[in-house]
């Protein structure tokens, strides 16, 4: 069971259709009935009561669905966070001088055009200079292929 799972539940409640889910959720409708098959065969409970084609949550259904909501929203701010942490630090690399001078500059600028908000502190040297700041942990590790 992971968000995934949580999430598609979730779509069925708010929509009381599979259909419905897996048209907002831009998946198959045998998808979206199989994540919930394999939330029922994981906490073995019914989530839904399937009836003339409605679906009708259950007790069960209902006492997932707090946790759910819960524990996506919880997720969700953790991934807000996570990302304006990364948005806000600085990455430092090194290249040796005919890598520096030919290609560090475009590579960097188009990074930081994919990536606002994200410094770079680039140092051009010989190779041996490099190797040993990669060594110290002063530069992050990135090799051109």
């Amino acid at each position: 069971m992971n968000i995934r799972h949580l999430r598609v539940f979730l779509a069925v409640v708010d929509s009381n259709s599979m259909t419905r889910a897996a048209e907002k959720l831009f998946i198959s409708q045998p998808s979206v009935s199989q994540t919930i098959r394999e939330l029922e065969s994981h906490y073995n409970v019914k989530l839904f009561e399937r009836l003339s084609k409605r679906l009708y949550i259950t007790k069960e259904g209902e006492q997932l669905l707090g946790y759910a909501r819960h524990i996506v929203s919880l997720f969700d701010k953790m991934e807000e966070s996570m990302s304006q942490s990364i948005k806000n630090s600085t990455i430092r690399i090194g290249a040796t001088i005919t890598i520096g001078t030919y290609i560090l500059s475009k590579l960097t600028t188009r990074f930081i055009n994919k990536n606002p908000g994200i410094k770079i502190k680039s140092v051009v040297d010989n190779t041996t200079i490099i190797e040993d700041m990669v060594l110290k942990n002063k530069l992050l590790y990135w090799t051109f292929h």
